[in-house]
């Protein structure tokens, strides 16, 4: 019966491939929608380091690549770090920064919510997203919430944290304080 059930499945799924396959172009084509850029990335940026390397065509993304004691700045955003790399669109609005340090560190407070700190080997800020991908002996506070791990992803506009660590190494640890009700 086991055979039998697994047969099927795979007759499904073969079906199912082909019939992909099948589609007319134009669906097969279809991109997703482009996403607007967080309100942020709209602000102008200000970078101070000991050395700036840019590589990019007129009309296309450039990759802009600072050195020796970086300071980013953008809205409110503010990054810190040995070394960063960014994308810029061709109207000049960040898409993605990357810094390396040992660690890198970025500031954030948001209008609404806690400020939030973090700190890592390597700290990646994707615009469109809204996110930041800590790797390397990862920190993550925001107000008193705190997380250590390997790997943190969070996410600004929806407040989510995601933590990992390598495999076989420590757990993740984190510290959430308890709510003040004064009425219990």
């Amino acid at each position: 019966m086991t055979r039998c059930r697994q047969r099927h499945g795979r007759t499904t799924a073969a079906v199912l491939w082909g019939a992909l396959l099948l589609m007319p172009p134009a669906i097969a084509r279809t991109a997703p929608p482009p996403q607007k850029p967080h309100p942020e990335t709209t602000h102008p940026i200000a970078v101070r380091s000991e050395r700036f390397h840019i590589h990019g065509t007129k009309g296309a993304p450039s990759d802009e690549v600072f050195s020796g004691d970086v300071t980013l700045h953008q809205g409110d955003i503010t990054i810190h770090a040995t070394q960063a790399h960014m994308q810029l669109s061709p109207s000049g609005n960040l898409l993605r920064a990357r810094a390396w340090g040992a660690p890198a560190h970025f500031m954030q407070k948001p209008l609404q919510g806690p400020m939030t700190t973090g700190a890592a080997r390597e700290i990646v800020y994707e615009a469109n997203h809204n996110t930041y991908l800590l790797i390397g002996a990862a920190i993550l506070n925001r107000g008193t919430e705190h997380v250590k791990a390997h790997q943190i992803i969070y996410n600004v506009t929806t407040a989510t944290v995601n933590a990992s660590q390598k495999p076989g190494g420590k757990r993740v640890y984190i510290v959430i304080p308890a709510k003040h009700h004064p009425h219990r």
